[in-house]
């Protein structure tokens, strides 16, 4: 799996109803009006104020500006097939004019690739319907699961999970992006009852664990991950 940096700004200046929307890159002044913007996103907050750094150093951010005013933002991660979109948001006001498609269809287009994936809430309809109008389709989904939060390795450790020497046959996710079963290069851990990725959060296979995890059991929130070609 491969990150590519985002070489420079590409501007890209687009009419959308009344408004003059410039697609611009994030800079690191952006900071507090993107968090401040992005801060009311769900019932807890956003995450978007823990990974603004990460994303400013890799991969496309971009913003849409009217007069000086981010009205949305969007990030895409680069891999050597496809991209991942992630964190679209836009203000409450400017929702349905246009906005977020802007920024999806010229994300999509600054990153090269044939191939876009992203993934959305089953209960999120307005980012379904944009996805659909977009031409994304449904390919596959799992399931978000709450719970205190331990990384793989304190999972294998506690419940005693041992390397299988076995290949991976279905795709996963790490890191919230869904990946190709090809890009696993680690082992699948198990014991009788359980088998997991060594992901972040992990991703079971077979079991369930009372810790947070993902996987396609059933679980608190439904993912579904759509994908255009």
């Amino acid at each position: 799996m491969i990150f590519f940096n985002y070489p420079g700004a590409k501007f890209f200046k687009v009419k959308i109803f009344l408004f003059d929307v410039r697609i611009e890159k994030v800079d690191l002044k952006d900071k507090e009006e993107i968090i401040e913007l992005s801060k009311d996103s769900f019932e807890w907050g956003d995450y978007i104020e823990y990974v603004f750094d990460e994303w400013l150093r890799s991969g496309i951010f971009l913003k849409a500006v009217e007069n000086g005013e981010i009205l949305g933002f969007l990030h895409v991660r680069l891999f050597d097939e496809f991209s991942w979109l992630e964190g679209l948001r836009v203000k409450k006001e400017y929702r349905r004019k246009g906005i977020a498609t802007e920024l999806t269809k010229n994300a999509m287009k600054i990153s090269g690739k044939n191939i876009h994936r992203l993934m959305i809430l089953e209960t999120n309809v307005p980012s379904i319907e944009l996805s659909k109008k977009l031409g994304f389709k449904p390919i596959d989904r799992v399931y978000y699961n709450y719970g205190e939060k331990k990384s793989a390795d304190e999972i294998i450790r506690e419940y005693n999970l041992i390397k299988k020497d076995e290949k991976l046959k279905e795709n996963y996710v790490d890191k919230w992006v869904y990946l190709d079963f090809k890009y696993y290069l680690d082992y699948i851990y198990s014991n009788h009852n359980l088998s997991i990725l060594r992901t972040d959060p992990p991703f079971v296979i077979n079991g369930s664990i009372n810790y947070e995890n993902i996987s396609r059991s059933g679980g608190n929130e439904c993912f579904i991950i759509f994908e255009k070609r």
